[in-house]
């Protein structure tokens, strides 16, 4: 019998009651009967697993995860790598017969060999080199020739040899005043007042700060920087032999 009007208004009525009536009912028997895999159940499950374990009435769990032995030939391979003077990062398959994971290679690190990501932020380049080469740039064209076109040019200019430790420690007889001569003594316009650039450390992080001054001042920055800059580079090239 197809239901219309007043008729078809209470049969819909009376559906959503006995529905919710419905819904009401599973709510109270799921609040009160909860089911097996409750919270409280697998608490009550673990009490008395523990229980069973202590009395020795089912045997104990045994842990099968291992923790992998670093022999001590391992060990001091990493100490000895650390410690070398060429390597300034981790270097992948640089020790192919070597197998360590990443975090024990952390671990073995020598408390004095510091983390790049413990240092204050620095930029990645060499400060000697680059400081060096803005003076460089700065004066190149108030000065005669092409002895400050480049660093490898200026390098050349100030000695007779670059892989020779007395002419790149300044204590060679025949370059010892090289700087003066191929330098100081070829500048032009010494008092006109130029802008350079310079890498300093302002609060543990280093940051690029411009100066202002004459060219001859300038060029007296660049021969104060001279003895540092031949030193590092005759000693990372040696390292780097």
């Amino acid at each position: 019998t197809k239901l219309t009007g007043k008729a078809l208004e209470n049969f819909r009525a009376n559906a959503n009651y006995r529905q919710r009536k419905c819904r009401l009912n599973k709510r109270k028997r799921l609040i009160n009967n909860k089911p097996p895999s409750s919270f409280q159940n697998c608490q009550s499950f673990a009490v008395i697993q523990h229980l069973a374990q202590k009395y020795d009435l089912i045997p104990k769990p045994v842990q099968q995860r291992t923790c992998a032995h670093i022999s001590d030939k391992i060990k001091n391979a990493v100490h000895k790598f650390y410690l070398r003077d060429d390597v300034s990062y981790q270097l992948p398959e640089e020790n192919k017969g070597i197998i360590i994971s990443c975090s024990s290679f952390a671990d073995l690190r020598p408390p004095f060999v510091v983390a790049k990501a413990a240092l204050a932020h620095r930029i990645c380049v060499c400060i000697y080199h680059e400081n060096v080469n803005l003076l460089l740039k700065a004066i190149d064209k108030f000065v005669k020739g092409n002895v400050c076109s480049s660093l490898q040019q200026f390098t050349r200019t100030l000695v007779c040899n670059t892989v020779n430790q007395e002419c790149m420690f300044l204590a060679c007889p025949l370059c010892e005043s090289n700087f003066q001569e191929k330098v100081i003594d070829n500048v032009v316009n010494g008092a006109t007042r130029i802008k350079w650039r310079q890498w300093v450390n302002i609060n543990g992080r280093a940051e690029k700060k411009e100066f202002e001054g004459s060219v001859d001042e300038t060029v007296e920055l660049l021969k104060s920087k001279v003895k540092y800059f031949l030193f590092h580079v005759y000693v990372k090239s040696v390292q780097a032999a």
